[in-house]
C-alpha cells in the first residue's frame, strides 16, 4: 500500500506535476512584455525593473506559491474529501510513469496535432 502523502499545497503540485503551468504562463507573460514595443511601455505598460527577459522570469518566479494555492485548492474544491486517496493513487508509480511519458511527449503531441489541425481544414476545402 502506498503511503498517505502529505496532502498539501506543495505535495499536490509535485505528485500531479502541475508545475510546467505555472511555467507556461510566466513564459507567456515574458513573451507578452517582449513583444511590446517602446511607445506602448510608456504609455502606461512600463515594466519595472530590469526588462530582461531572465530577470522578469526571475521576478514572475515570486508568484509561484500564489499559484500553487490556487491550484491545491481548486484542485480540493472539485475534489473533495476524496482528495488524499486521489493523491495516494496519483502518486502511485505507473501514474508517475505516464504524467513523465505524457510531459516527454508534449513537444511532438503539439507539433502532430498541428499538422492533424492543417489536414482536417485541408479536407474541408472544396476542390
Amino acid at each position: 500500500m502506498t503511503p498517505s502523502p502529505d496532502v498539501s499545497a506543495r505535495t499536490t503540485i509535485q505528485i500531479t506535476r502541475a508545475a510546467p503551468l505555472f511555467d507556461r504562463l510566466a513564459e507567456a507573460v515574458v513573451d507578452h512584455c517582449a513583444s511590446l514595443d517602446p511607445a506602448q511601455r510608456s504609455a502606461g505598460q512600463r515594466l519595472r525593473g530590469n526588462a530582461d527577459p531572465d530577470a522578469l522570469r526571475e521576478r514572475l518566479d515570486w508568484f509561484f506559491p500564489q499559484f500553487r494555492d490556487l491550484y491545491f485548492n481548486l484542485l480540493r474544491q472539485h475534489i473533495g474529501p476524496d482528495l488524499p486517496a486521489v493523491l495516494r493513487a496519483v502518486n502511485d508509480e505507473s501514474v508517475q510513469r505516464y504524467l513523465r511519458a505524457r510531459e516527454a511527449m508534449q513537444p511532438a503531441l503539439l507539433r502532430g496535432m498541428q499538422r492533424l489541425g492543417r489536414e482536417m481544414l485541408s479536407s474541408l476545402e472544396g476542390p
